[in-house]
């Protein structure tokens, strides 16, 4: 169930970030919450194009059938 829950819409993440404390831990925090964001967008665009390519060949299957 845990591995078909993971790609379900209401399914739940977590990410823990680990630094050191104090001045330099929090910049490193914000150098990696940075860099997950840049990466969940790049995620976004990528999954929308998937979702756009079958979107294209579903209608494309029906145009055939």
């Amino acid at each position: 169930m845990g591995k078909a829950r993971c790609h379900l819409p209401s399914a739940e993440a977590s990410v823990g970030i680990v630094a050191p404390v104090g001045r330099h831990g929090v910049n490193q925090e914000c150098a990696c919450v940075a860099a997950l964001g840049i990466q969940l967008r790049v995620l976004k665009g990528q999954i929308l194009q998937l979702d756009r390519r079958i979107m294209a060949w579903h209608e494309c299957l029906i145009l055939i059938s």
